[in-house]
């Protein structure tokens, strides 16, 4: 206990290496739960600015809104301010994308680290061995970066599409998450 009565974190350095190793890992599970919140919100974002796409398309195709960009009306004003704060927000859910993958590729040194205490062929708390660990960790990393330049990819297609088919395949390509085994994350520990 500190001065004030409360309990001090051990530090990296100290304890039980299969409890840093737990809490390293629990480290990795709470930035995996904060990726898919990040993908709930980009799912809306991206449902906001296909619906709002298409109806705008739907208007002007049935002559309620101008062809021309120069002169709109306040409605069609208005529906060109919310398509670009969808994707605004979507370029700003990239931004936090790439600072869990940062932070992943960072945990993922803590634990190749921690690792290092034990045999590579030592079962432990996840019934796999450090080296299935190590080489998990390694490739979630990995995957969560590729479906991250995906996503970069979508966001930059969809502020330029301009048909229903397409904001369909590019909405299911981000839900179906192509590049993620997420069986692996059941190898890591705790």
């Amino acid at each position: 206990a500190d001065g004030n009565g409360t309990m001090s974190r051990p530090s990296s350095s100290s304890g039980d290496p299969e409890e840093r190793l737990c809490q390293i890992s629990l480290q990795r599970h709470e930035l995996m739960k904060r990726w898919e919140a990040s993908e709930q919100t980009a799912i809306s974002h991206l449902n906001d600015y296909s619906n709002n796409l298409l109806l705008y398309r739907s208007l002007q195709a049935k002559g309620f809104v101008s062809a021309s960009v120069e002169e709109p009306c306040s409605d069609e004003a208005a529906l060109y301010v919310q398509l670009s704060e969808a994707i605004v927000d979507l370029k700003g859910l990239i931004e936090k994308q790439v600072a869990l993958c940062d932070k992943m590729a960072a945990n993922d040194q803590l634990l190749q680290l921690q690792l290092t205490k034990f045999d590579a062929s030592t079962l432990l708390p996840s019934g796999a061995t450090g080296l299935q660990i190590g080489k998990a960790s390694s490739s979630l990393v990995s995957q969560y970066r590729s479906e991250l330049d995906l996503h970069t990819r979508i966001v930059a297609h969809v502020s330029r599409s301009h048909n229903r088919q397409q904001l369909l395949l590019y909405l299911t390509a981000w839900l179906e998450q192509p590049h993620l085994d997420l069986e692996l994350k059941n190898l890591l520990p705790c």
